[in-house]
């Protein structure tokens, strides 16, 4: 960097030196000082697609989406064949809660630069999450995907299998693959497993991912870092260390590492936590879920073979107790709330919540998220909802909060919490409900948009679930009948649903591991009627 400032001191307008400089300072995260950079070459070189293209992802970074999207517009005005700028745009659209306009550009980045990873991905969440409509595009796209970059999925794994066998001399070895490995889900298998039947392994794509400065680094056998591999060299490391289950825990978000498995690792590959969508590979064998989220239905659009849990798929365990529920809403307007990633404020779900609105005509809304300052995305949702006959004074916006312990105390401020459909609540419901906050749920018609409704059904409270805007209005009146009486039993509430399974990882752990034991001997006794017939 030093070099580059000598460089500018001599010669100012040296437009390359003033474009590296704004790189380096973007990779050690001095975003402000980047854009700056980045906005002098551009001063120099108004014209040059490779500045606007880093700066929209410095502007992104900072937050600030309307200038992160015209920088990739300009870009792509430029040179419309950059995948990279294209696929940006998508991001930003996808974020927006605009689908329709990521699937698009998430498209033509993949015609402008086949087999790219980052453009797939992309795409794949995307169709995760856009409703049942969207699955078989899914897997048609992730056949086409893993054929055109000639990719072996064969599912054979006659000679992996390790220790597949009754009464076996040593625990079956689990190995735990992708960024969700620190995860509060996994947390509440690995503090409870046995020791004595598993030996359970952490797998990074990165080693700053590590937790072994953290209590659960201390819950594992081993951590395994794959940074700095090829997808050769991954798929040896893991073939070497005879894993006889491998659960990829990230599906298509980012930094996943579900690639690796695409050439099988080991003889039981499965899908568990992450993703909410077929994965489309056929080297993952099963895909973990409950009754709820997968049932029968839905098997037609998964490559894997559904296995459900006899519970509800996950078990939250924090890190530490949420604040104490209390109720922070007074005034005769009953407050809803969403605390929701807003990508999931999409049509479908303003209509619900236009629906509760009109029913409750005295309630007001609070919408809370990293981007909900947001004005593109604001008046996307206001001018939705006015169209609903909702008045836009009735809504309100809450930036994120900088700490957990903040982010859970905002949920006192609200009497019920808003689910959103096709990509339902999860993490955050977990929130509400250990909160002592209702969750309205809306059942939908695939994975996603049923983890909500799964959460609601194990606390018997299928009264919460609704299947269709009129349903959710009706829910929405009978809870607020007594508004008093909401608000009063919410720390009763918080208790009730904090005992429950929904955070008994004890529970979880138990039937997690009946399920892994289970998939090895079936595994083991595939192999066994291979050799019969040879």
């Amino acid at each position: 960097m030093v070099a580059y400032q000598n460089a500018l001191k001599i010669q100012p307008d040296l437009a390359v030196a003033q474009f590296n400089l704004g790189n380096i300072l973007k990779e050690q995260g001095r975003l402000e000082e980047a854009s700056m950079a980045l906005l002098g070459v551009l001063l120099l070189k108004p014209d040059m697609p490779k500045a606007h293209l880093l700066l929209a992802e410095v502007l992104e970074e900072i937050g600030d989406l309307e200038q992160a999207a015209e920088g990739y517009l300009k870009t792509i005005r430029l040179e419309p064949s950059s995948a990279e700028a294209w696929r940006s745009l998508g991001g930003i659209h996808r974020l927006r809660g605009l689908l329709d306009e990521a699937i698009k550009c998430f498209d033509r980045a993949l015609e402008l630069l086949p087999g790219d990873w980052l453009s797939f991905t992309n795409l794949m969440f995307c169709y995760s999450i856009g409703g049942r409509e969207h699955q078989q595009l899914l897997l048609e796209t992730s056949e086409r995907y893993w054929r055109e970059i000639g990719v072996r999925t064969a599912t054979d794994h006659y000679d992996l299998v390790w220790a597949l066998v009754s009464g076996q001399a040593r625990p079956l070895r689990i190995g735990f693959l992708g960024r969700h490995c620190d995860n509060l889900f996994l947390n509440s298998f690995l503090r409870h497993y046995s020791r004595n039947d598993f030996s359970v392994d952490l797998i990074f794509l990165t080693r700053n991912q590590s937790m072994t400065s953290s209590p659960m680094g201390a819950l594992v056998s081993e951590e395994v870092f794959l940074d700095g591999l090829t997808l050769s060299e991954c798929r040896d490391l893991l073939l070497r260390n005879k894993y006889d289950i491998i659960v990829e825990t990230s599906g298509y978000l980012a930094d996943s590492g579900i690639q690796i498995l695409a050439e099988r690792c080991a003889p039981v590959q499965c899908h568990y936590i992450g993703f909410h969508a077929s994965t489309g590979l056929h080297a993952i064998d099963y895909f973990i879920c409950d009754s709820e989220t997968g049932p029968p239905e839905f098997e037609d659009v998964f490559s894997e073979t559904l296995w459900r849990l006899p519970r509800p798929w996950l078990a939250c365990t924090f890190s530490k107790r949420p604040p104490l529920a209390l109720p922070q809403a007074w005034g005769e307007e009953p407050v809803f709330g969403s605390f929701n990633q807003l990508t999931k404020v999409r049509q479908d779900t303003l209509n619900h919540w236009a629906a509760a609105l009109r029913a409750v005509p005295n309630a007001i809304l609070l919408i809370k998220g990293r981007h909900a300052e947001d004005l593109h995305l604001q008046q996307r949702i206001l001018s939705t909802l006015r169209g609903l006959d909702v008045e836009e004074k009735r809504i309100g916006f809450l930036p994120a909060t900088a700490t957990w312990e903040e982010h859970m105390a905002t949920y006192n401020r609200i009497d019920l919490a808003l689910d959103t459909t096709p990509w339902s609540s999860a993490t955050t419901g977990f929130d509400a409900l250990a909160m002592g906050v209702p969750l309205v749920a809306i059942k939908g018609d695939c994975m996603a948009a049923r983890m909500s409704s799964s959460l609601v059904s194990a606390l018997n409270r299928g009264g919460w679930v609704a299947s269709s805007p009129e349903d959710y209005a009706r829910i929405v009146i009978n809870l607020c009948a007594n508004l008093n009486d909401l608000r009063s039993a919410k720390a009763a509430r918080q208790s009730e649903f904090l005992a429950s399974c929904l955070f008994d990882g004890a529970d979880l752990s138990h039937h997690l591991q009946e399920a892994f034991q289970e998939m090895s001997r079936r595994a083991y006794l595939h192999v066994q009627d291979v050799e019969w017939t040879r």
